[in-house]
């Protein structure tokens, strides 16, 4: 509202001919640019709403009056309810919704009409009966620009004599008179309303929000925004301090690097948006944002604007370094676990070398003895060569040479079969004479057969069975060499079945999981590929496919 807005009240053409005292008129219209005045000086609109109805109460000696507005721009009837005196506690008036029919009321005129002489309608809630109810004794409409948005509304007069035609004419010169005022006022008062509700909305959010006009320069900023200001910057000012500031004052270089010049880089499609990461380093601090620029039209698309969002994510990345980290220790708890797996598979060999080397030389079969030590020799160089690699134990790198598959079985066997856990199982073997060889790691391959063979022995144990069998079969067809390896042990339901090769996963009182995952990585790195078919109380066959030609 400028101060040209006194202008409104300036006396309507034919005011002498309105049919009250000119001196009274004029009295009443100076009353009315006092008030004017006042709100241009403060533009309060409650108080201007305050300050009519008291001085309408003061012209015409009446104690009661209200105003009841209609919220302009929607389409509800939702209205702001002022009045003074008695009205101001009338609950059922105060409430009263006004509707398109109203309007009809007043058979389409905004004129001062004595409430009794309105035509009543046969609805208990009625404008007409809740204004009688209420004691209202006059009421007129509020016409702006054609469009009702309201009504005012006198009670009784203290006097005790009615409104006279006189009295009715100068109220109506009244209304028309600060009609344009009150409706460009209530329009106002309502955009104000919506912005604080706009900016209390901004203000809710969490994110920094800062608006940007066609010059890069500062137009809004939240509570949010402004506390990320404040974090990095010398000035501790409010809102309104950093606004028409420059991008790169807003975000200086030393603080937000490159970001003041990405935001004057946001050029492009309107609604287009830019989504970067920010590090902000300043006053011992370091935060992580993440930033969102969008374009955005404003003024009919005359300008353009820039909305632009810092979501600080430093907690969330550390929380993420800190399961970064985490994994990184439950990675070397898996390394450590399968370490011990392993190991404890080298030390089954070398236990299993040291038992056959005793009973040779109980037989007195030196020469076979000599067999077993240089076997037993060989295991332990193997076994300083996988702890020399443990660093690089998650690739479980392969050093590869052509090789038999079932030499590599012959090997393995006779280790295994003396030891306890082998004591009710007969191993049977159904090797391919004419098995070609291929690419392989021998070490890694014996790995993948004893943790094979030790888990066939643990089901066969865990069926009690007394007459247990594992039967090895090996074979070759169309490129591909075939391993075999079954048991008649307790078997396997199929949701354990699914869950075989991961991490974590046993089935064993005392496992850890992790014999399996070797095996799956073993085979992984020969270019192979497993199957499994189980049944509970029948057994488990694990099929393992090889490529004769596979270079690893």
């Amino acid at each position: 509202m400028d101060r040209d807005c006194t202008q409104q009240v300036a006396a309507p053409a034919g005011l002498s001919d309105s049919g009250a005292p000119l001196e009274r008129q004029i009295l009443a219209l100076d009353a009315l640019s006092k008030l004017t005045r006042q709100f241009c000086d403060k533009p309060d609109f409650e108080q201007l709403i305050g300050l009519l109805l008291m001085t309408m109460c003061g012209q015409f000696s009446v104690a009661d009056s209200f105003a009841m507005l209609r919220k302009p721009g929607w389409r509800a009837w939702s209205n702001s309810f002022f009045a003074t005196g008695k009205l101001t506690g009338d609950t059922q008036l105060g409430s009263l919704m006004l509707t398109p029919d109203d309007w009809d009321r007043f058979s389409g005129k905004a004129t001062v009409h004595r409430t009794a002489e309105l035509v009543s309608q046969d609805e208990p809630d009625n404008l007409v009966s809740v204004l009688n109810g209420a004691g209202v004794s006059v009421v007129c409409p509020l016409v702006h620009s054609d469009r009702f948005f309201g009504i005012i509304g006198l009670g009784e007069r203290v006097t005790g004599k009615g409104y006279g035609e006189e009295d009715l004419s100068l109220l109506g010169t009244i209304i028309s008179t600060i009609t344009p005022l009150v409706a460009n006022s209530y329009l106002f008062w309502e955009i104000a309303g919506l912005n604080e509700w706009y900016l209390d909305i901004l203000n809710s959010v969490t994110q920094g929000v800062f608006v940007f006009d066609r010059d890069y320069k500062l137009q809004k900023i939240n509570m949010a925004g402004l506390d990320i200001l404040k974090t990095f910057l010398q000035r501790t000012s409010d809102q309104a301090s950093f606004v028409n500031s420059p991008v790169d004052t807003v975000f200086p270089e030393w603080v937000f690097g490159e970001l003041a010049n990405q935001i004057s880089q946001a050029n492009g499609e309107v609604k287009a948006t830019t989504a970067t990461r920010v590090f902000a380093r300043a006053k011992g601090t370091e935060r992580i944002y993440n930033v969102s620029i969008t374009r955005t039209a404003a003024g009919g698309g005359v300008k353009t604007a820039l909305i632009m969002t810092l979501d600080d994510v430093t907690i969330q990345k550390e929380n993420e370094q800190r399961l970064f980290d985490l994994q990184k220790l439950a990675d070397k708890g898996l390394m450590a676990s399968s370490i011990s797996h392993e190991l404890n598979n080298f030390l089954t060999l070398i236990l299993g070398g040291v038992e056959l080397t005793q009973m040779a030389l109980a037989s007195g079969e030196s020469r076979k003895a000599d067999t077993m030590l240089d076997k037993i020799r060989g295991n332990i160089v193997n076994m300083e060569r996988f702890t020399a690699g443990l660093t690089d134990y998650a690739r479980l790198e392969s050093k590869t040479q052509r090789a038999d598959l079932n030499s590599v079985i012959n090997d393995v066997l006779p280790f295994l079969s003396v030891q306890s856990r082998f004591k009710r199982v007969t191993i049977t073997s159904e090797l391919d004479g004419e098995l070609p060889q291929f690419e392989m790691d021998t070490d890694q391959i014996a790995q993948l057969l004893m943790n094979l063979l030790n888990n066939a022995a643990d089901a066969i144990k865990e069926a009690d069975l007394k007459d247990g069998v594992i039967s090895i079969n090996t074979s070759h067809a169309e490129g591909y060499i075939t391993l075999l390896i079954s048991d008649n042990g307790a078997g396997m339901p199929p949701e354990v079945r699914g869950k075989l090769f991961s991490s974590h996963f046993t089935t064993k009182e005392r496992g850890h999981g992790y014999g399996l995952v070797t095996c799956a990585t073993i085979i992984r790195n020969h270019g192979g590929a497993v199957s499994v078919e189980s049944e509970v109380g029948r057994g488990t066959a694990f099929t393992i496919r090889f490529k004769t030609a596979t270079k690893i």
